[in-house]
Formats: C-alpha cells, structure tokens, sequence
C-alpha cells in the first residue's frame, strides 16, 4: 500500500514541481532545474507543445550529446523580488533557433534568436542567444524556449538581473576572451619573428595550428558573429581539420618522427590526407561529418602521445615536455568532448577546462620553439668558433702554401722572362746578321735601282728586328710602345738614304703587341720605300709621319709631296700588296689612299691600350 502512495507522491511532485524563485537579493541564478520535451519529428509548434507534458526535468546546465531533435524548454518563474526586468541568457552560439514564446493577452509571441538570425536584429547585441524578460512581482510566469542544434546539444540556462548583466557579466565574459585571443595573437607574432630569424617550417606549422586554433576558439566562442561571419558559422568548422593537420606536421617536425620510425611517419602522413579529405566534406555538410572529425581526433590525440613516449625513450630527450603539454591538453579536451556527446555531466569544469589546457598547452609549446631556437642559436654559435679556429689554422697552412707557391711561380716567370728575353735576343742578332750581309753585298752594286732594292730589303729586315729589340730591353715583353718604336724604325729609314727624307710630325703613345707592332713596322717600311721609290731625285721632296690616338682609336698617317703614282697600276706591285696584308692583320682597320696632291696614306685601326703622355713620362 505505501508504494502506492509513494508513487502518487512522486507523480504529484513531477506534475507540480517547484517553479524557479527569484528573491530579493539574487543578481544571478544559474543553478535550477527546469523541464523539458524532445521533438523527434521537428514539426511541433507553440500551439502543439502547450498541451504535452513536461514530465522530465533537466538541470539549467545540461547536455544531450548528438540528437536528431528539437528540444523544448518549459520555465516557470516566481519573482519575489523588486526587479521587473531580467535578463534570460542562453550560453552557447551554435544552435540554429533560440527561440522565446511568452503569452501575452492570450496569445503566444515569439522572439527569434540563434544563427538563423543575425546578430543586429536580435532582442539583444550579443552572440549568444540573450532575452528581455519581465517578471510580474509575486506571480508565477511561464516561458517556451525552443532549441535546434546541427551539432551537440549542450548549453546552460541563465537568468539575470538587467543591471547586472549589462554592467558587469557582458563586459567581464568579452573581456576573458579578448585577453584570451590577444594572447593567441602575441605567440603568432612571436613564432613568425622566430621563422624569420631560422628559416625552420616547424614554427609555420605551429602558426598554422594556432591561427586554426583561434578561428575554431572564434567558432566555439561565437565572437566570429561580431565580424559579420554568421552566414559562414558552420563553414568555418574547417578550422578543426586544419589545426589537427597543422598540430601533426608540427609533432612530426619536433618529435623528429621521421627520423625515429619510418612507419609512424607513414600513419600520421595518411592522417593529414584523411583530415584534408575530411575538410572538403566538412564544408558540403557538417553532419555528420564533425562527428566523425571528433572521433577521429581522439585517435590522432592517443597516437601523437604515444608516439612522444616512444621516441622519448629512443633518446628525444625533449619529448618529455611534449608529452606534458599534450598530456594536459587531451585530459581536459577529452572532458569537454565528453560534454558535447552527453556522455559526462555539463559543469563549469567539464565545458570550460580545455580552455585553460589548450592555453596552457600552446604557451607551453611556445617555450619549446623558444628553447629550439636558443638550442639552434647556441650550436650556431658553436660551430661559428669551431669554423673560426679551422678558417684561422686553414688560413695559416694556406698563407703558408700561397707564399710557397708564389715564390716557385716568381721563380718560374723569371726564367721564362730569360728565356724570352734570350729568344728576342738571338732572333734579333740573327736579324742583324741578315741585315749587315745585305748592307755588304748591297756597298758592292754600284747600280742605284739594285742597290735601291737591297735597301728596301734590309729595312724590313730591321723593322723586324727592331721589335724582337726593343721586347728585349722592355720591362713587360709582350708589348711595345708605339712613339720610341716608330720612331727609331723612321730614324734608321731615314738614314739609309743619303739626304734626310722623312719629317715626324706627332708620335703618340700606344701599346702594341708584338703581332701589331710587325704589321705596323711593315706598313710604314712600306710605304715610306713605295713613296720614295717613286720619287726618287726629285728636288725639295719630303716626307712627313703623323701617328695619332684618340681614346681607343689610332691613325697613321705618311704623306708626301711628290709626283704621285696611278693607284691602279700600283695594286700589281709587291709593296702595295704587303701593305694590304698587314693592313687586315690589325684590329678593325681601315686603309685610305689619296694620290691628288702627292701621295696621303691614311690607316685607322683600334688599340687596346692608351698611354697618356705624362704616364709614358713618368715611366720613362
């Protein structure tokens, strides 16, 4: 019999339960029970959800895990206080509908809130689902709330005094999370300046992880909604493959997995696919594939942590504080991850730990990236003075070896220059031998056209000579200087006739090769012997030799003033021919003849080498 009455009595309880009080000095309430109804078909309205029974009861924080149904929230509330004006405050943005039905003059009104509407047109400026409500002092007054969720269906109820709601909870709740992504900003900051000082991609993965740490924290907070980003809400879940993607590589890269086991690397490089997979079905539809993302992340969660522990004991001695800070932030994921299945209580502790973890957890591996780089700094350094000590004893051997090797080469160079001043010097006697048989044999022809020739043959003899001479008794044997060259070939040409001939106007100076020196010790033999060949006995006839430079421009230039000669004739003579040859022998020339008024011979051709007349001086 008294179970009987014991079940009227529980039954009386449950119909006629206690509504939620509000008294005089209560500024919050956060802490009742009220009643709810699940909606399996989503289709019930006001109307329909008036006249079902709210038979269960739920506290003010709850959790249903993952369902597929809406949830109606039954309040009735006496206020005994003197307040008329409260606040309703629900404290999570990712339901799609919050909507509030109050009955006024016998009719239901409806004020709308949740994602479906955005944030400027809501009751109240805030992210989360927040209500005006009036309470009539010392009468009981009942509201609807209907839910609709995509994901896990946790929340928590609370209600507030206006004042103090807008005075100190909404300023205090903002401020926590701006001191929160502030910090989030400071370590990005920081770990890019770390990137920019080593050029090492493990702190563009760490900045990758907390950049999609913050946009999902972003998400879950629901301040996103405060950049006009509502639209995108879901979309933005992206972030939660992406900062398992970027917290693997970063592992990998610190752990050194690698290294250590090629195999793990393997499994957790096909992890980073399945995740990027994962994200672009994300994006077509959230369910239910976030679940599967949560699931999943679990997983990945273990398998990093045990990955730590086992190249930790291979010797990563550093793991150690990985291990610790992932340690810490699993333990308190796993509570909140617990909360969205409805599988643990919804607590303050439960729903809000991870966030403590997770700052922790990044803070910590901040100071792992810094303790690398100081790690990274001081082997630098290190190496720095062992590359020193090596360059200076290198340096050394190798001064040591260049003075050696100098000193060979100097002696080498030296007698090679004997060699070739010996070469010039015996080419030169020989020539001078050639020239003082022809001399001889030329006193001995008493005719003077054949006596002409030998003449003519002798000076080109000496024009040869003259240069394998004069390289003998240079200090650079490779090079001659134009004016003392020319002018001692004019000189001895001049001197082979019997009156003097030959006026030099201007010698610059100019440094010829020994192959330019030949052709232009020809050229001028040449020319000078053609001019007076055929002008020989004339009275008053002179010739004059002009040779120029400009810049890297020379021009010679020998005119005379007699008869002159038919240039087309002349073309057969060997004279002629010659000075044709060695015309084309010198850089770009160009010869030029004029025979109007005597005879001009104008030859341009480009040097190398100009030496200024106060140079050649101060050499001399």
């Amino acid at each position: 019999m008294y179970r009987i009455f014991l079940l009227i009595f529980l039954i009386s309880n449950i119909i006629y339960a206690s509504p939620i009080i509000i008294n005089t000095h209560d500024k919050k309430i956060d802490d009742f029970s009220i009643k709810f109804y699940k909606d399996t078909t989503k289709k019930l309205t006001i109307k329909d959800i008036v006249s079902q029974d709210f038979t269960k009861e739920i506290s003010s924080q709850f959790t249903f895990g993952y369902i597929n149904a809406n949830v109606w929230f039954k309040f009735e509330i006496e206020n005994k206080s003197d307040v008329k004006d409260f606040i309703l405050y629900f404290t999570e943005p990712y339901f799609d509908k919050v909507n509030l039905y109050t009955k006024k003059s016998n009719a239901w009104t409806e004020i709308k809130n949740g994602l479906s509407i955005p944030i400027k047109q809501r009751n109240i400026y805030d992210h989360n689902p927040t209500f005006n409500i009036s309470l009539e002092k010392d009468k009981i007054t009942t509201f609807y709330v209907l839910s609709e969720a995509r994901v896990g269906n946790f929340a928590e109820f609370h209600i507030y005094e206006k004042n103090t709601f807008f005075e100190h909870y909404k300023i205090y709740n903002n401020s926590l999370y701006l001191v929160y992504f502030g910090g989030l900003f400071i370590i990005i900051i920081f770990n890019l300046f770390l990137y920019l000082k080593l050029k090492d991609k493990i702190y563009i993965y760490y900045v990758g992880y907390i950049i999609s740490f913050t946009i999902f924290m972003g998400v879950f907070s629901g301040l996103i909604l405060y950049l006009g980003l509502q639209k995108w809400y879901f979309e933005l879940h992206l972030a939660t493959p992406f900062f398992i993607i970027f917290l693997i590589l970063f592992s990998m890269k610190f752990l050194e997995i690698e290294n250590y086991n090629k195999t793990l690397a393997k499994i957790f490089k096909t992890l980073i696919i399945f995740f990027a997979v994962l994200a672009v079905l994300l994006f077509f539809n959230i369910k239910p594939w976030y679940e599967v993302i949560s699931s999943v992340a679990s997983i990945v969660f273990l398998l990093l942590s045990s990955s730590a522990i086992y190249v930790w004991i291979k010797g990563h001695t550093t793991a150690k504080y990985y291990i610790l800070a992932l340690s810490i932030y699993i333990i308190t994921i796993a509570f909140m991850s617990s909360v969205a299945n409805g599988w643990i209580e919804n607590t303050d502790f439960n729903r809000y730990a991870f966030l403590v973890g997770s700052y922790f957890e990044i803070i910590f591996f901040s100071l792992m990236l810094a303790n690398r780089f100081n790690l990274i700094q001081q082997e630098k350094l290190k190496i720095q003075d062992e590359l020193l000590i090596i360059k200076t004893n290198n340096e050394t051997k190798l001064e040591n070896e260049v003075k050696t090797r100098t000193n060979e080469i100097g002696k080498l160079l030296k007698e090679k220059e004997l060699l070739l001043q010996e070469v010039y010097h015996r080419v030169k006697n020989n020539f001078h031998l050639l020239v003082g048989l022809l001399w001889m044999e030329g006193n001995k022809i008493k005719d003077r056209q054949s006596k002409s020739i030998f003449e003519n043959f002798s000076n080109r003899i000496y024009s040869m000579s003259l240069v394998h001479q004069l390289l003998y008794e240079s200090k650079d044997l490779t090079k001659l200087d134009s004016k003392e060259y020319i002018t001692k070939l004019i000189n001895q040409i001049d001197r082979s006739y019997d009156n003097p001939l030959i006026e030099i106007l201007r010698i610059d100076h100019a440094l010829f090769k020994m192959d330019d020196a030949i052709a232009m010790s020809m050229i001028i033999n040449e020319t000078i012997n053609n001019s007076i060949k055929h002008n020989l006995g004339e009275d008053g006839f002179k010739i004059s030799v002009l040779f120029e430079v400009d810049q890297n421009k020379a021009k010679l230039e020998i005119k005379d003033n007699g008869k002159g000669f038919d240039i087309k004739n002349s073309h057969k003579g060997l004279g002629f021919n010659l000075i044709n040859q060695f015309v084309d022998k010198l850089p770009n020339a160009n010869l030029s003849i004029d025979s109007q008024a005597g005879v001009k011979t104008t030859i341009t051709f480009a040097i190398t080498e100009h030496l200024k007349e106060d140079t050649k001086e101060q050499e001399l």
